[in-house]
Formats: structure tokens, C-alpha cells, sequence
């Protein structure tokens, strides 16, 4: 009778359980998705509904923020703090400092063409709803405005009728641009040490011109 020794104790070594364990982890966070939030700033400080995008973002996996403007470092520093974010994009050029969507717009596609987000978050206000529609038609995607909840990283919740009725929505676009409502999600608070990286410029579109008005008061 042929009897087979099976041991009991395992062949893994250190070296081995951790690359088992980052790999497991890259898998988790390609499941999970990337998110690009485009963060609404004034050059000094990020607005308060861009914290909302970001706790609503984070439902999707690793959170990524660009933050593009024009003497801008104080709004780096202030994303490099925010829990919940893992890398921060930055862009510090003459065409982004009054945030004109067409310029914006521009970096955001440029920036997905090389990242490949499966989701990409803003706020529901002017600044949101003048950049993303445009990112969401040159990506042949539809975009899924005022969300108030999110139920999976393809489901969302948003009001329709004047807020008398609530929408559920399913997106099949391989990537989701998604409009936050800022008062249905908590705002991402301090305690984050995400790393900041320098992406390229996208350059002038040339098509608006702006004299001296701020992007953002607040």
C-alpha cells in the first residue's frame, strides 16, 4: 500500500507571505476602482462641498485630487492632510488660476487617458457642472448629476422633480462621472498624509478670457 506523506507545516517565508499580501492588496483596490475628484478651490482653501466629494469618492477604492490652480500650495498642503485621499495631482500653471472648465477639462481628460479612473467625482456646483459634463461628453459617457447617496460604485441616488421624487440609477459606462451633492455626505476631515505628484499642464484652450474675477469666495 503506497501511503503519501503530507506536511503540515508551510513552505512560505517571510519574503513570500509579503508579496502575497501586496498583491492581495493591488487585487482588492483594481476591484475596488480609482476615483479622480477635481477639487473647487479659490488658491487658498478647498471648498467645503469638495470634502463631501471625497468621503463619497472614497466608496469607490483609492482616492486620487487634482488640485490645478495658480499659487495654489496652500490648497496642496490643505489635501495632503484630508483623510481619505491617497494621492494628490497638482498642477500650478497660469491657465488653471480662475478654474475655466474648458481649461479643466482638458487636464481631466489627459489625466484619464494616462490614470484610466473608473470614476471621476466632483461637487453639484457651477464649477462642477461646467467641467464634467464636458469631461463626460469627450469620453462618450453619460453623467450622473446631484448625487445624494451612494449604493455600489455603479448605483446612485439623486432627486429629480425638484427634489419630490428620488432617482435610482445604474451606470454600464466603463467610467463614472459623478456630480456630488455637498450636504449628503460627511466632509472629509484632517489626518491624512497622502504623497502629492506633478502631473503636466494641458495648456490654453483659448476659448474664454477671464478679467480678474475669483473662481471661488469663500
Amino acid at each position: 500500500v503506497y501511503k503519501r506523506q503530507v506536511s503540515t507545516q508551510s513552505t512560505w517565508g517571510t519574503e513570500q507571505v509579503g508579496r502575497f499580501f501586496v498583491n492581495s492588496m493591488k487585487a482588492a483596490r483594481k476591484i475596488l476602482g480609482q476615483a479622480l475628484v477635481v477639487l473647487e478651490h479659490n488658491n487658498q482653501k478647498i471648498n467645503p462641498s469638495s470634502l463631501a466629494a471625497i468621503t463619497a469618492a472614497s466608496k469607490f477604492g483609492d482616492v486620487s485630487v487634482l488640485v490645478a490652480g495658480k499659487g495654489c500650495q496652500s490648497v496642496i498642503d490643505q489635501a495632503s492632510k484630508t483623510a481619505g485621499i491617497n494621492t494628490v495631482l497638482t498642477v500650478d500653471s497660469a491657465e488653471y488660476e480662475y478654474l475655466l472648465p474648458e481649461n479643466l477639462s482638458a487636464l481631466v481628460q489627459n489625466l484619464q487617458g494616462a490614470k484610466n479612473y473608473t470614476h471621476i467625482v466632483s461637487t453639484h456646483s457651477a464649477f462642477g457642472k461646467g467641467v464634467l459634463p464636458r469631461v463626460a461628453a469627450a469620453l462618450d459617457c453619460s453623467p450622473i448629476c446631484d448625487v445624494i447617496e451612494v449604493q455600489d460604485d455603479s448605483t446612485f441616488v439623486r432627486p429629480i422633480y425638484a427634489g419630490n421624487a428620488l432617482q435610482t440609477v445604474k451606470s454600464t459606462d466603463a467610467v463614472k462621472i459623478v456630480t456630488i451633492r455637498g450636504t449628503a455626505f460627511e466632509k472629509a476631515g484632517e489626518g491624512g498624509s497622502a504623497a502629492t505628484q506633478a502631473v503636466d499642464a494641458a495648456g490654453e484652450t483659448g476659448v474664454l478670457l477671464v478679467l480678474g474675477l475669483p473662481a471661488f469666495e469663500g
